[in-house]
């Protein structure tokens, strides 16, 4: 009985070693950036936009490490002030507050990485949202609500990477994101953004 309970113990501790292997092999191939920057509006008009720090999060795929192809989706968001010029449209009511910007995109990039250093270019199109708050109510009693648009929109990025470990390195990353296309709206203007930071797999 005891050596059928070792036996059992054996088989089972073979399949979680197989199991973590296998494991370790897919998550090695999935990257998480994590960047911080700022974010510079472009070709404004009638709303003025100030700078802000960004905040990119993101998974990255690499089918395989000399692959120099690769996939990934980004979270980025910022928080701007704005103010309304005389001629100005906002959405809202808030001529003078703040912008809630988000952008959530994924797409192909194409990699060279020699030794410590790998140089990438990223094309991401998705979608961008934008945020501003709308006041409504009596005088002495106001309620604040949110009106969010959105719009068709391209990142363009390229990288920088230093690889202190096989799968951790040091990012440097401008990017541009377009948001006009068919028509000029003053709520989206084009961005641009410089961020740092590191990426890294789980395991």
């Amino acid at each position: 009985m005891k050596s059928k309970f070792k036996h059992a113990l054996l088989v089972i501790a073979a399949l979680a070693v197989s199991f973590c292997i296998r494991a370790q092999s897919i998550t090695s191939k999935i990257y998480f950036p994590g960047l911080i920057g700022l974010s510079m509006p472009l070709s404004q008009k009638n709303i003025r936009f100030t700078n802000a720090i960004a905040l990119n999060t993101g998974a990255e795929y690499r089918p395989k490490e000399e692959n120099v192809l690769f996939y990934r989706f980004n979270y980025d968001a910022a928080s701007k002030k704005y103010k309304k010029n005389i001629a100005g449209i906002v959405p809202g009511n808030v001529v003078d507050g703040t912008a809630h910007q988000n952008y959530f995109v994924m797409g192909t990039g194409y990699r060279l990485r020699h030794q410590n250093i790998g140089y990438y270019f990223l094309l991401q199109p998705g979608l961008a949202t934008h945020s501003f708050d709308k006041v409504s109510g009596n005088p002495g009693e106001f309620t604040i609500s949110q009106i969010t648009l959105s719009n068709f929109t391209v990142k363009y990025s390229a990288g920088i990477e230093y690889y202190l470990a096989q799968h951790f390195a040091l990012i440097f990353e401008p990017a541009v994101y377009q948001n006009n296309f068919i028509s000029a709206r003053p709520y989206n203007p084009n961005q641009a953004s410089i961020n740092i930071g590191f990426t890294t797999t789980l395991f």
